[in-house]
C-alpha cells in the first residue's frame, strides 16, 4: 500500500492506468492531472504488485481531491469536467470541498484497506490546515 507522497511520485503511472480504465471518453492528460501532483493536495491510495521484469503495476487505487466549491459546482452544473477542477489553496479563504474522483479495485479485499488509509490520510490534511 502506497501513501500520498508515494503515490504522487508514481503520478504518471496513476494517470496512465485511470486513462486504460475509463477509455477515450474520459481519458485525461497528465498535464491536467499535473496540478494536483504539484499542488500536494489530492489523496491518492493504491496497491502495487510486482509484476514480470520487476515492473509494478497498479491493483486498487482511490482518490481524493481536495477542490475549492467554486469548482465543485461549476462541475456539478456541467460547465467543466472533473479533469479542470482546480486545487485548493489554503491561502484563498474558500472552502475545501473532498471530491471522490475515482475507486478502482481488481481485488476487492483490498477495497477496505484502502478506504482506511485513505481516511487517514484526509484526517492528517485537516488537522494541518486547521
Amino acid at each position: 500500500m502506497l501513501d500520498t507522497r508515494a503515490c504522487l511520485e508514481v503520478g504518471p503511472q496513476l494517470n496512465e492506468f485511470e486513462n486504460t480504465i475509463f477509455g477515450p471518453d474520459f481519458s485525461c492528460d497528465y498535464e491536467c492531472f499535473r496540478p494536483w501532483v504539484e499542488s500536494r493536495v489530492p489523496f491518492l491510495l493504491n496497491r502495487l504488485r510486482r509484476g514480470s521484469h520487476g515492473r509494478s503495476s497498479v491493483l486498487s487505487v482511490a482518490s481524493v481531491l481536495v477542490t475549492d466549491a467554486e469548482s465543485r459546482d461549476r462541475m456539478m452544473r456541467g460547465e467543466i469536467t472533473d479533469t479542470v477542477l482546480q486545487p485548493w489553496r489554503t491561502n484563498g479563504g474558500v472552502e475545501a470541498v473532498a471530491y471522490l474522483s475515482v475507486r478502482r479495485q481488481r481485488e476487492p479485499i483490498h477495497l477496505a484497506a484502502i478506504y482506511d488509509s485513505l481516511a487517514g490520510d484526509i484526517e492528517s490534511f485537516r488537522r494541518r490546515v486547521a
